[in-house]
């Protein structure tokens, strides 16, 4: 059974008075109350643009994150899901290791194409002529193979992504800096 909700956002309360000024008050608003509400309606849109003012880089990763889930997904209602669960439920520390995994499967996969192997096809997929090659290969290049294997260390990513971060989050502080000086 669903719980209900007991607090209304401020978006639903405004939303609520709206509908009932319309449709349910018998006798129409007067002024006071229509400048009420648009006065919580105005103070609403401009908390609104001002959270996205200054929260200009997190919109942006947000609306490609949500691009690449979409893509992913081929369901809005899911990828939206996934990245809410990704960015509110995730601690960053899964985000960077989720983040280190990819990495390494893309330097192995690059590393299987550069020696031969197929990379396209599941192990299981493979003809026994096939598997028999990719077996001497992997033999061929045991040293090498597990030098590329996990070929980037986590202490390496994270201290790299952690200074990437910062530096755009400098910038973007420069910029709206100057920004605001200029006005």
């Amino acid at each position: 059974m669903a719980q209900k909700k007991e607090n209304m956002t401020l978006k639903e309360s405004i939303e609520y008075f709206r509908f009932m000024i319309e449709n349910h008050w018998k006798n129409k608003p007067t002024k006071t109350t229509e400048k009420a509400i648009n006065t919580l309606i105005e103070h609403y849109n401009y908390r609104n643009d001002i959270i996205l003012q200054n929260n200009d880089l997190f919109a942006k990763c947000y609306v490609m994150l949500f691009a690449h889930q979409l893509a992913h997904f081929k369901d809005i209602n899911r990828a939206s899901r996934e990245v809410e669960k990704l960015l509110i439920e995730s601690p960053l520390s899964l985000v960077y290791e989720k983040f280190l995994n990819k990495l390494n499967d893309v330097e192995r996969e690059m590393y299987f194409k550069e020696i031969g192997l197929q990379t396209t096809k599941h192990p299981r997929e493979l003809t026994e002529p096939e598997r028999l090659k990719e077996n001497e290969i992997l033999k061929k290049n045991e040293k090498a193979f597990k030098e590329n294997v996990l070929k980037w260390k986590a202490s390496e990513v994270y201290e790299r992504l952690d200074s990437d971060i910062i530096k755009i989050i400098e910038v973007e502080n420069r910029n709206k800096s100057s920004n605001n000086n200029s006005k």
